[in-house]
């Protein structure tokens, strides 16, 4: 087996405040303009904007707005669904591209809906 060790790998042309740092044990992190961009720790935590994420998934901005964008095609369904290990969609917050609503879902069933016109629509979960 072939094994290439190191600690930093930066690009060809000289820019050495940008690469992956390997130096800390159990971490990966990719590094912008000297700046931490996302970090990987030993518990597979993956922080943006961060060096130490708290969660699985970890987003930091110190300033300005955060904003996590999630889009798909003008005819399919973007969105966050929620769930455990045995069921993996039990929730969720999805938009309908291609009929312009947002739809709330709980106990894997549609709870309400927003209309493009600002219409709301709800079940009444019985």
């Amino acid at each position: 087996m072939s094994e290439i060790r190191t600690d930093t790998i930066n690009n060809a042309s000289g820019d050495n405040d940008s690469g992956i740092d390997l130096s800390t044990n159990d971490q990966v992190v990719i590094k912008t303009a000297n700046t931490t961009a996302v970090t990987v720790d030993a518990s597979q935590r993956v922080g943006i904007g961060t060096s130490s994420p708290d969660r699985e998934l970890d987003l930091v901005k110190n300033s300005d707005n955060c904003v996590m964008s999630i889009t798909s095609g003008t005819s399919n369904i973007s969105g966050v669904v929620l769930g455990d290990t045995a069921d993996d969609d039990r929730g969720g917050i999805l938009y309908n591209n291609s009929s312009d609503y947002l739809y709330f879902l709980s106990n894997a069933s549609e709870r309400m809906r927003i209309f493009s016109t600002g219409r709301v629509g709800l079940a009444d979960g019985t």
